[in-house]
């Protein structure tokens, strides 16, 4: 790689720490992804937000591209990440306020999906 390429990332005191998450949600526009990261515990109905990133629609597929890569990785090395469905599902209660800005896409260890009906324009949850 030639040095113009590289970035030196600079941490701050604050994010040194890291902040842990369990379940994530993705929604875009036609200009941006955005990754909400939340926390959440077996039995709570409410999923806590700690940290929003937005990205445009080109670094969220060189995200996309480096978090694969990252996986396979850890794969390799350790071996298979097995999600066999024994995690309980909580349901999605959005609160962004309407179908245009519902999530298409819900990521999290709970094999969440949330699907979109096209003809009644009205998301709904599945369990996979």
């Amino acid at each position: 790689m030639a040095e113009q390429n590289r970035v030196k990332l600079e941490l701050t005191p604050e994010s040194l720490d890291g902040v842990y998450t369990n379940f994530s949600v993705i929604t875009h526009t036609t200009g941006e992804f955005i990754i909400d990261f939340a926390r959440t515990v077996p039995g709570n109905s409410i999923a806590k937000v700690y940290s929003r990133i937005i990205m445009s629609p080109i670094n969220f597929k060189l995200f996309k591209k480096a978090v694969e890569e990252n996986l396979i990785n850890y794969e390799l090395k350790h071996g298979d990440i097995n999600i066999d469905g024994s995690y309980t599902t909580p349901r999605l209660e959005s609160t962004y306020g309407g179908n245009d800005n519902m999530p298409r896409n819900v990521n999290n260890k709970n094999n969440l999906k949330l699907d979109t009906d096209e003809n009644q324009n009205n998301d709904t949850i599945t369990e996979e």
